[in-house]
């Protein structure tokens, strides 16, 4: 920095602004400003400038922009195209985006894509495959059974056979005594009507 009192030329000034914009400030250093900014109104020419600074922009004007790709907590990669039918807040799976490009034409919602080697983040086209709704769940079944894992419902059996056999009967089973009775004046009135 020069000395105090020292003067740039508007070219120098110019390439130190241009090299600090976009670098973060710390809390200090807004303090700092804004003590320094009191009592001043800036030009309208500034607050031109500071309106278009703190505006984050959509898509890629936008300061924490990733390229319009990210991965869900699933692990399935999510694109952004806002255009789309079927997307959710501008977004949409990769590999149904994928299959669509295949077929030439949109997916209907019962159609589901299978990654064939389960890899979530692996949307090339010779890994997808296009199925219904109880096919994908077969694959899916099948790869367990595979696996050594069983179906869902072998995995259920087991733990109903490894639980201790409960010994309460069933509720025709229970003693009549608890049941309320029949009151006589009902039965006799019955026999009455006949």
């Amino acid at each position: 920095m020069p000395p105090k009192g020292h003067h740039q030329s508007p070219e120098t000034r110019a390439r130190i602004s241009a090299a600090k914009v976009g670098v973060p400030r710390s809390m200090e250093t807004k303090a700092k400003l804004s003590a320094a900014m009191k009592g001043r109104h800036p030009t309208e020419e500034t607050r031109a400038k500071m309106r278009a600074s703190n505006r984050q922009g959509r898509g890629e004007t936008n300061t924490n922009w990733k390229g319009g790709r990210t991965i869900d907590s699933h692990g399935y990669v999510w694109i952004l195209l806002p255009d789309h039918p079927h997307s959710t807040n501008g977004y949409i799976l990769e590999h149904r985006v994928v299959m669509e490009h295949r077929l030439g034409r949109y997916l209907d919602s019962d159609e589901h894509v299978h990654h064939v080697n389960e890899q979530r983040d692996d949307n090339r086209d010779d890994n997808l495959e296009l199925t219904c709704r109880s096919e994908h769940s077969r694959h899916h079944r099948l790869k367990e059974v595979a696996d050594g894992k069983g179906s869902a419902w072998d995995r259920h059996k087991s733990r109903i056979q490894d639980k201790p056999n409960k010994t309460t009967p069933s509720r025709s089973m229970q003693s009549t005594s608890r049941r309320r009775p029949l009151s006589p004046s009902r039965h006799t009135r019955r026999d009455s009507s006949r």
